[in-house]
């Protein structure tokens, strides 16, 4: 699996619950509730981007996480934003 570093990642629900996860597992699963890029996980975890793409890889594997694009894997959120641009220019 090809991770760069601006490849979205978002948990999957109730993923924190998969039995047998490490703390550093639990510790990602809780920074991508929402969306994020494997380098600001690495940033969060304060660990090397190698290593965040170790976690995330074995994690995507297990099942626990979706990675994506940031249009795949933000999409909901990135439409409610363009929404509120679109209604903001319609009431000028």
């Amino acid at each position: 699996m090809d991770l760069d570093v601006s490849t979205q990642v978002v948990a999957k629900p109730g993923a924190s619950s998969q039995p047998g996860l490490s703390a550093q597992d639990l510790a990602v699963i809780e920074l991508c509730e929402q969306p994020l890029s494997i380098a600001e996980v690495a940033s969060a975890l304060d660990i090397p981007i190698l290593m965040a793409r170790v976690l995330i890889g074995d994690l995507t594997h297990r099942g626990t996480l979706t990675v994506g694009t940031g249009e795949q894997a933000g999409a909901p959120k990135a439409l409610d934003f363009l929404q509120e641009v679109l209604d903001g220019v319609r009431g000028l």
